[in-house]
Parts: structure tokens; C-alpha cells; sequence
């Protein structure tokens, strides 16, 4: 339960303290590593300096208590912002690098997953009541939403239903943000265009250019290949629940994996940020690497 920073070529470099983590995500430059769990703090591990030092952050405290878990966040493609989903409906904006408070936003229902646009500019919230909410994040940072109990809450920019969904289990902006991605507890892995979503509104929500069918079980996770060409969809419910769907066309390849690719439960999924490899993730604690021979020179 101790994370620990690798060199692929050599000896462990670094162990944070010990505690259980549950999410490891490294800010864009790659200078820092977040590692959160199930606590009211999560550490930092500056990766750039000689000694590698490892600082604990005190969490996310508000107006109605302290975050009890920061296990579930992302983080801003330009790396000035951390967003922590918290319960009853809230997420948290916290700036980089000083680790500060800069909004605490309440959604209509509780938030099961957050991504940033490419620019920064959006975060979109997938919601457990099937809806998609989208902010602009420069007016979140100019004021916070009303503490727990009353006042308005901030304004987002546009919030729908999404297609098939009773609750929407994890969403994604597309590399290039043409596009946003939204898996299902139905198994449903919809594919949003942005310019249509923000346009949207309750009484004339999106339609989805890409409905994925291929899963029963519930979309536990997407992640997008950095050129945008595809998207890989997965459930955690399963044994070897995993696809890749073509962008354009919304087609899932059907020659991998195979039935005997040994995924067993998918916990996690990326792919490299050159494309060319894709990590996997199980409930057995293995991660397998996979080379991607289309994008091989």
C-alpha cells in the first residue's frame, strides 16, 4: 500500500509515506506526481527536485467540513488546476502549485467523474442522475458556489441527459476536444461533438454521433488515444471487458483483444502519450503493456 516512483531502467527512486493510495496521476510538465486515497490528505511528490521530496498536502477543506477521500480527481491539461469530486453533488478546484481552495462547485446530483478540455478552459461532470454537466472553469475561479445549505449554485455553462443513461459512470474530452465521451452503468458508451454539447439544453439535449453497444456491463472507464483516432471502453464488472471503437465510424474492432488476451477484471486503461503502447490495468494488480503496431515507425 506504499506508492513507489520506478525508473524503468533501474532501482526504486522513491516511496511516498505509508498509506493507502488509490489514484497516482502526474501533472502535464511530468515534474510532479499526485497520489491520493481514501484520506483528508494527499501528497505531492516533486519529481524534479535532487532529493525528490515528498510533501504532505493538507486536503480539501469547506464550508460544510473536510473531503473525507481525494481518490477521485483530474487534473487540468496546463496543470494549474486539481479537481476533487467530493459527495452530495460538490467538486473542488484547487490550484497548482499552492495546493488553494479556488472554488467548491455543487452539481444538480452526485458527480461520479470530471474532465478537463484541452485548453482548460471546460470541465465536464458526469453525473449519477444520467446527466452531463459542463462549466467554464474561468468563471468558477472568479467565485465560488453557495456553501452547503443554500444561495445559488455556480452556472454551468449547459447540462443534458445523456442518451440511454440512468448514471453516467465516467466522461472524457477528446485530445483534440472535438469530441466528449460518456460511458453508461448500462453499458452505453456515448460520443458527444463538444460544439453540440455546449449548445445544448435540457429541452433539446445532444444527440450522440457515436452510441457504443457493445458492452452489457456498466462502462467503468474510457480513455482516448492521443491522436483521437479511437477510444478504448471498458467495465470493471466482467472478466475481459475491454474494446476499442474507431472515432470516425464508431466501430469496434473486432480482432483485439481476443478471447484469449488475459485482461481478467479492467481496473484502468492509457495509452502512452506517443500512442504507441497501451497500458492495462486488473483487479489482480497486474499491469500488462501493449504495443500498438499501427503506430510503430
Amino acid at each position: 500500500g506504499i506508492p513507489g516512483i520506478f525508473r524503468f531502467r533501474g532501482e526504486q527512486r522513491k516511496s511516498a509515506t505509508g498509506f493507502r493510495p488509490r489514484a497516482s496521476k502526474f501533472t502535464p510538465d511530468g515534474r510532479t506526481l499526485i497520489v491520493a486515497g481514501r484520506a483528508g490528505t494527499y501528497f505531492s511528490i516533486d519529481l524534479a527536485s535532487p532529493t525528490e521530496a515528498v510533501q504532505e498536502i493538507q486536503g480539501v477543506t469547506h464550508n460544510h467540513g473536510r473531503l473525507r477521500s481525494h481518490e477521485k480527481f483530474a487534473i487540468s491539461p496546463d496543470g494549474a488546476m486539481i479537481a476533487f469530486i467530493g459527495g452530495q453533488g460538490y467538486f473542488y478546484l484547487v490550484a497548482l502549485p499552492s495546493h488553494s481552495l479556488v472554488a467548491t462547485v455543487k452539481t444538480e446530483a452526485a458527480v461520479k467523474d470530471l474532465s478537463f478540455s484541452p485548453d482548460g478552459r471546460h470541465v465536464v461532470a458526469a453525473g449519477v442522475n444520467g446527466r452531463i454537466t459542463i462549466y467554464d472553469v474561468r468563471a468558477l475561479g472568479s467565485r465560488a458556489s453557495a456553501p452547503l445549505g443554500g444561495g445559488p449554485r455556480a452556472r454551468p455553462l449547459t447540462a443534458f441527459g445523456d442518451e440511454g443513461a440512468l448514471v453516467t459512470k465516467c466522461v472524457s474530452f477528446s485530445p483534440d476536444g472535438d469530441y466528449i465521451a460518456a460511458g453508461a452503468s448500462s453499458g452505453v458508451v456515448n460520443v458527444y461533438k463538444t460544439v453540440d454539447a455546449l449548445k445544448a439544453t435540457a429541452e433539446a439535449p445532444p444527440k450522440p454521433v457515436h452510441a457504443i453497444l457493445n458492452m452489457v456491463q456498466e462502462a467503468s472507464g474510457v480513455a482516448w488515444h492521443p491522436t483521437g483516432e479511437c477510444l478504448s471502453m471498458w467495465s470493471s464488472e466482467a472478466k475481459d471487458v475491454f474494446k476499442v471503437a474507431h472515432t470516425a465510424t464508431g466501430t469496434v474492432f473486432q480482432n483485439w483483444p481476443t478471447s484469449g488476451t488475459p485482461l481478467h477484471y479492467v481496473s484502468a486503461a492509457q495509452f502512452s502519450p506517443d500512442g504507441r503502447m497501451l497500458a492495462v490495468g486488473n483487479g489482480k494488480g497486474l499491469v500488462r503493456l501493449f504495443q500498438l503496431n499501427h503506430y510503430v515507425d
